[in-house]
């Protein structure tokens, strides 16, 4: 069993699903009927909960504030068994996008509410609880939570350091793989390509590096080997991208907890990814998905 720590921006994620079938009056805006409304868990508690499903002892270290919407997560992340004790109560607000979204699952207007947490509560009891052979894993999104140092202090415990990342490459400098999209790689590097990736790898004293590139699949980078391997799925139709970076971080995080290479375990996450994308919503990864499709590619 892994010992697995997951530390960054707890999201909630709430849809409000409506019709519209007029203009107001008042402006040129569409009116929405609301019918209903859901709610899922998203940024670094989406991430533990795919891993929470498919591995068991995942504790989440993030923040919310005392109000219905904390509430609602924790309940939530009790739910799905994750140990979320660690979760601090001393945000300004509990991170939440608010889609409107209608019957179709068409997208109307997201509404955000956040604002930057500048406590390092998180950091330390993450410190406190993590010893050599923990496994972690950053969820950046550069809310707050994951500060200029906080990779550099998880290493000096242990260097299992699993990230997704949303600042500045030198803020995870020495981790063991860094995943970034391909937006934000261009934006640390101008361009994309294969020598980039690698002297990127190099700068930072990284191990591995995986870029995911949407309906282009996966790019996977080895530090030492200078290996690289391109892995792509095709979708049948793209319904919604939300959580497909989390989708892919946590497989690969699950391959390495059962033994598989990081190239294997990015061509297991490149076939979730893909069949995740073709469901609208924030859908956490299944274990019996996971199995169904690594016995197809074993048969391969």
């Amino acid at each position: 069993i892994m010992n697995i720590k997951v530390i960054g921006d707890i999201i909630l994620d709430r849809w409000i699903i409506g019709t519209v079938d007029r203009i107001s009056q008042e402006a040129p805006v569409p009116i929405a009927l609301e019918k209903g409304e859901k709610y899922s868990l998203g940024g670094a508690a989406n991430v533990a909960v795919s891993l929470s499903n498919l591995v068991s002892d995942v504790s989440i270290y993030g923040t919310i504030t005392n109000d219905d919407y904390g509430d609602k997560v924790c309940e939530m992340l009790e739910n799905h068994n994750i140990i979320s004790s660690n979760v601090t109560y001393d945000s300004p607000t509990t991170t939440t996008k608010t889609r409107f979204v209608d019957d179709s699952g068409r997208h109307m207007l997201r509404w955000d509410k956040e604002k930057q947490y500048h406590s390092k509560k998180c950091i330390e009891n993450l410190i406190n609880d993590i010893d050599e052979n923990s496994v972690v894993v950053i969820s950046d999104y550069n809310k707050g939570t994951i500060k200029r140092h906080t990779t550099e202090e998880i290493l000096q415990i242990t260097n299992k350091v699993y990230v997704d990342p949303k600042q500045k490459p030198e803020t995870y400098y020495g981790a063991f793989l860094v995943k970034p999209n391909m937006k934000e790689f261009i934006e640390w590097n101008g361009m994309f390509s294969k020598e980039i990736a690698l002297n990127c790898i190099k700068e930072f004293n990284w191990k591995w590096l995986v870029v995911t590139d949407g309906e282009n699949g996966i790019h996977v980078f080895e530090g030492q080997t200078e290996k690289y391997c391109h892995y792509s799925e095709p979708t049948k139709e793209v319904s919604d991208v939300t959580g497909a970076g989390d989708t892919v971080l946590s497989v690969i995080v699950y391959g390495r907890s059962q033994g598989m290479s990081i190239f294997d375990s990015c061509k297991l996450a490149c076939c979730i990814a893909a069949r995740n994308v073709e469901k609208r919503g924030v859908h956490p990864v299944e274990l019996d998905d996971v199995l169904s499709i690594r016995n197809e590619l074993t048969k391969i």
